[in-house]
């Protein structure tokens, strides 16, 4: 792993992992994809685990590489943390899309969630805008399949479905990132301008 310095409010120790590997987070054990970081605070009191897409919302541009006598303990850090490596260790390859590997199977066979998520988004009712009457389009954000007007920008939610989206910003304060961030990032996503 390459650690380099990232600045936020302060500054962290931040890598991307080279495999895919098992992390230990407060949360339990997560299967991390080659790409995905780690982030230690400058103390190494705590290590955090970011899927690439969160990391890269939450932190800037590298700034330079991180010296020599920190190393060490950032190693331990990491030994601590991660629980197993290699790709044997979460799971089998995707048999839909054949590039992530999953422990969760769908319909009888190993399937990682983004295949999932596109196969129930596929299979559900179309519905049509309560404003204006046009069909709605299906989108995934932070694994809750919305309806999404592309006309008014209008966004449907079922049951349970704004509470799922509540529980990503709590997940994601939970890994570091701050409150203010979270919540414009899942604003953001909710609600972003229309194509």
């Amino acid at each position: 792993m390459e650690w380099r310095i990232y600045s936020r409010t302060g500054r962290v120790f931040g890598a991307a992992l080279k495999e895919p590997a098992l992390v230990q987070t407060m949360h339990g054990a997560v299967g991390a994809e080659a790409g995905d970081y780690l982030v230690v605070d400058l103390d190494c009191e705590r290590i955090r685990y970011y899927p690439a897409r969160f990391f890269h919302r939450s932190y800037q541009v590298v700034e330079r590489p991180v010296p020599l006598k920190a190393l060490a303990d950032l190693s331990r850090m990491v030994v601590r943390h991660v629980v197993d490596s290699g790709a044997e260790s979460i799971g089998e390859t995707c048999v839909r899309c054949g590039k992530r590997r999953t422990r969760a199977e769908f319909e009888g066979v190993p399937t990682c969630l983004d295949c999932e998520l596109k196969l129930k988004a596929e299979r559900e009712e179309t519905l049509v805008c309560q404003h204006d009457g046009t069909a709605m389009r299906k989108e995934v954000i932070q694994n809750v399949i919305v309806d999404r007007c592309p006309e008014c920008g209008g966004v449907w939610f079922d049951g349970g479905e704004l509470e799922v989206l509540g529980a990503a910003f709590r997940r994601a304060t939970d890994f570091g990132m701050p409150a203010e961030l979270a919540s414009r990032m899942i604003h953001g996503l909710v609600e972003r301008d229309v194509d």
